[in-house]
Parts: C-alpha cells; sequence; structure tokens
C-alpha cells in the first residue's frame, strides 16, 4: 500500500440498511481528518465521543510540532540550539517523544530510553535522570516498561506538544 495515496470507503448502516455512504482519497492525514468530518455528522455521538477522548496527532503532525527543537541522526535524538534553553525536564519528555517518533517511522529500533540514554543526551547524571522519571511518572506522563528505561505514554505526548 502506498501511504501517500490512500483510498477508503465508510458505509454507514442501521441493521441491514444503508443510511448513508462515502469515499475518500489522499493521503493518510487528509483522509483521516475527511473520515472524522463524515462519522461526526454522519453520528453526532461519534462527535461528542471525540470531543472528550485524547486523540494524538499523526506521526507527521508530532514531527512538525518538535523538528524545531528536536532531530534524530544516524539513529541518535540530538536537539536544537533552541531547545538548549529549555528546563532539563521538558528536554526529558521531548527526546521520549523523539524516541516515540522515531520509533515509529522506522528511525529508531525502540520508542522507549534507557537512563544511560537520557543522561547522554541531555549531559546530566544518571541520577538527575531517576529523579525527573520518578517525577514524572507520579504525574502519569511516563511508562517504564521495564528498570532503566522509560517511554512516553499518550498523556505525557499531548503536554509535551502543547508546550
Amino acid at each position: 500500500m502506498n501511504s501517500s495515496n490512500l483510498k477508503v470507503s465508510i458505509e454507514v448502516r442501521e441493521g441491514e440498511s444503508p443510511i448513508v455512504s462515502a469515499s475518500f482519497e489522499g493521503s493518510v492525514d487528509e483522509v483521516m481528518k475527511s473520515v472524522y468530518d463524515f462519522l461526526s455528522k454522519a453520528i453526532p455521538q461519534f462527535s461528542l465521543v471525540n470531543k472528550i477522548t485524547l486523540q494524538l496527532p499523526s506521526a507527521y503532525e508530532l514531527v512538525e510540532k518538535i523538528s524545531d527543537k528536536v532531530k534524530v541522526c544516524e539513529g541518535q535524538i540530538m536537539f536544537s540550539d533552541a531547545a538548549r534553553e529549555l528546563q532539563t525536564e521538558e528536554r526529558f519528555t521531548l527526546a521520549l517523544v523523539a524516541s516515540h517518533i522515531g520509533n515509529k517511522i522506522g528511525l529508531l529500533p525502540e520508542p522507549s530510553l534507557s537512563v544511560k540514554s537520557l543522561a547522554s543526551i541531555l549531559g546530566v547524571s544518571e541520577k538527575t535522570i531517576m529523579n525527573i522519571a520518578s517525577l514524572l511518572s507520579k504525574r502519569g506522563l511516563i511508562n517504564r516498561p521495564k528498570k532503566g528505561v522509560f517511554e512516553i505514554n499518550a498523556k505525557g505526548i499531548a503536554l509535551t506538544i502543547a508546550k
């Protein structure tokens, strides 16, 4: 499947009778927006549910939001000069968002980062990383899939890109 040109057909039925149908074609983001708009009009409850549900941006939208601050180059996460002025906690979550995105688009092998990797990326001690991780974990922004490894979760992504 060529992800740059997606075709989607939708049919909403009540029992066996079709109520409404539509077809959409375009980029993944264009089609998803069209599908969302269609479903919001065809099924009003869909719109209400989506208004109170946390919906993460697409990988493309995430990259657009953070690319001025952080990059992935040759499997390494690096900060721009603009990000160097951010607090360590903010750079911590940005690094995890970059790792999440980098994994989704095939640039990084894992969506998570180890304490050692985070310390190296941020230029701080492993003790500092553990302190920040403890704080972020208590706030429900990161997960610990295994000892000494952290990854951002949906809430963490949403709050990181909102800044």
